[in-house]
C-alpha cells in the first residue's frame, strides 16, 4: 500500500529534468550515473510522447515509469524505477499498476 503523503499523476514537460536526473542516480552503478544531454532531451519527448507517471513526496518525484505507445492501442513497459531512499513502500508496484491500467489518457 502506498503511503498516503505520496501521489501519483501523469508527467507534465515541467518535470522531465527531474525525471532525467532520478533515471541517471536510480540504477546504483556509477559508469552510467554520469551527466548525459541527451538523457533530458529523450525524457522530454518521452514525456510528451510516451506514457509517464511519476510518484511524488511534496515536490520530489521519487519513482517514474514509462510506456511506449504500440499497435493496436496497447503500451509496452519500458522501465520503472524509484530513489533509493524510497524503495521497499510499494511505489515500483503502484506505477506498474498504473500504467497498465492506463487510467490516465495520453495528451
Amino acid at each position: 500500500m502506498l503511503n498516503q503523503d505520496f501521489t501519483i499523476r501523469q508527467a507534465k514537460n515541467a518535470d522531465f529534468l527531474q525525471i532525467s536526473e532520478l533515471d541517471r542516480i536510480s540504477w546504483g552503478d556509477k559508469s552510467v550515473n554520469r551527466y548525459i544531454p541527451d538523457g533530458e532531451h529523450v525524457w522530454r519527448l518521452w514525456v510528451e510522447y510516451a506514457l509517464v507517471f511519476c510518484c511524488f513526496d511534496n515536490d520530489k518525484i521519487i519513482g517514474v515509469s514509462l510506456a511506449f505507445p504500440t499497435v493496436r492501442n496497447l503500451f509496452a513497459v519500458h522501465k520503472i524505477f524509484v530513489d533509493k531512499s524510497y524503495r521497499n513502500n510499494g511505489i515500483g508496484t503502484v506505477l506498474f499498476e498504473k500504467t497498465i491500467t492506463k487510467k490516465e489518457c495520453l495528451h
